[in-house]
């Protein structure tokens, strides 16, 4: 079965896909999150025929809904009855701090690039929503597989 991992952002939603084992997270591409989110995000669904979307859940550290996740819910009601026609089922998993893990990584390869100016400046401005994705999918695979 194939996945797709989901960072929704007001801005941005990132997005990763397992391999067709459900195994392994990949980061896949990031979308705008505009008028025509929607349309984009359902071509990708067909595309990488996913049988399974993982939302990260948007919590503060109190792990309460903050309201990025508040507007995911409301999009998420918008497009599920559309899911459910597809048979594509959703779940959720806690994204706290997978931004953070995401930049983190992004800065080791920062400094594997010090030589070059240019290239780290490229690097720094690389955008890690689909990084996050697959952070949030990979946590969620690793369960579902009994991987810790």
């Amino acid at each position: 079965m194939k996945y797709l991992g989901v960072d929704f952002g007001e801005k941005k939603i990132g997005l990763a896909k397992s391999d067709s084992l459900g195994m392994m997270a990949f980061p896949l591409t990031i979308l705008k999150n505009d008028e025509n989110l929607e349309k984009n995000f359902f071509k990708i669904l067909k595309e990488e025929k996913i049988k399974k979307i993982i939302f990260g859940k948007s919590l503060n550290f109190q792990m309460e809904e903050n309201k990025i996740h508040q507007k995911l819910e409301k999009w998420i009601s918008e497009i599920g009855p559309k899911l459910e026609v597809l048979g594509i089922e959703w779940d959720f998993e806690n994204e706290i701090l997978t931004s953070m893990e995401a930049r983190r990584g992004q800065q080791k390869n920062e400094r594997r690039f010090r030589k070059n100016e240019r290239v780290e400046k490229k690097i720094k401005k690389r955008e890690i929503d689909d990084s996050a994705a697959s952070l949030i999918l990979k946590s969620y695979l690793e369960k579902k597989n009994n991987i810790f």
